[in-house]
């Protein structure tokens, strides 16, 4: 069997408002980085700035447990990461199917280098809270979608990212991480004989460069592969306020707890990190600050 259907075009917003919209109704789309982001802050965020400026700071390399799955920290500063990703300016990226794949990719909350806000005041008040994370390096490309409202930036290199509208999310699959998906090609025969529902769904297929800022509702499966070695992006996560959820009704909820003691949680967590340096809720390498 081979796949042969061509991705659908993707919607480029070009307001806040849209966004809004395209949250509350449940479409993916492309938005400008100036309409939701400061863009003072992110012109700081490249690689070449990570190297020359937080080289010394920590990242943790997206590895994980072999048992139960679960993403755990392991920790390791942001110059090493770079001078192991700089080898593949001169030689070819491994492909998704090498283990050693996920060694040359790191994550960490944005919190853990720098106090300046990035997303815009407008666009963040229609919110509980955001939780923004970096990462850097040859992200492999992995099946997923998130609970949350969410904006994948990208700040410097290139990244391809598959993505599904989240009306299909129940056709495609019922965990957060869809984990057979392990081929170079998403679409492979392999990963369709694993989850049936990829071939009997549109989908689009987003080229990010510096700038292009990929808007993804609750529930919208994404695969996100870095196509550059010096690929480095910015995702802000959004809670939904009590009044203005701008969840759509495709949204899953994976958390048991109702939104207001999330964002509870959320905001003292956060007070922890400000008065003492250590977030009072994580989930492995993803921490609350």
């Amino acid at each position: 069997m081979t796949f042969t259907k061509s991705p659908s075009k993707l919607v480029r917003f070009s307001s806040q408002s849209e966004v809004l919209a395209a949250f509350k109704s449940g479409r993916v789309g492309i938005v400008d980085s100036n309409i939701l982001f400061n863009l003072d802050a992110i012109a700081d965020i490249t690689f070449s700035k990570l190297m020359a400026e937080y080289s010394e700071n920590l990242i943790s390399l997206h590895s994980q447990f072999s048992k139960d799955e679960k993403y755990k920290p392991n920790w390791t500063s942001i110059h090493k990461l770079g001078m192991r990703l700089s080898q593949f300016q001169e030689k070819p990226i491994p492909p998704v199917s090498d283990p050693e794949r996920e060694s040359f990719y790191g994550v960490v909350n944005i919190r853990r280098l720098t106090k300046k806000r990035f997303i815009q005041p407008n666009f963040l008040k229609n919110f509980g809270h955001s939780l923004s994370f970096l990462w850097m390096g040859l992200s492999p490309g992995g099946l997923h979608c998130d609970e949350f409202n969410n904006v994948l930036l990208q700040l410097s290199g290139k990244k391809r990212v598959v993505c599904f509208d989240p009306i299909y999310a129940d056709t495609i699959g019922h965990d957060h991480y869809l984990m057979a998906l392990d081929d170079d090609s998403l679409f492979s025969d392999k990963n369709i004989q694993a989850y049936p529902g990829l071939a009997k769904v549109p989908y689009f297929e987003a080229e990010l460069k510096a700038g292009d800022a990929l808007i993804l509702p609750s529930a919208a499966y994404h695969a996100p592969k870095a196509m550059s070695f010096d690929s480095v992006s910015l995702n802000a996560f959004f809670t939904p306020r009590l009044q203005k959820s701008y969840l759509s009704p495709h949204s899953r909820k994976e958390t048991p707890f109702p939104w207001m003691i999330m964002n509870t949680a959320i905001s003292l967590s956060k007070l922890s990190y400000q008065l003492v340096h250590y977030p009072l809720f994580k989930n492995g390498h993803y921490e609350v600050m």
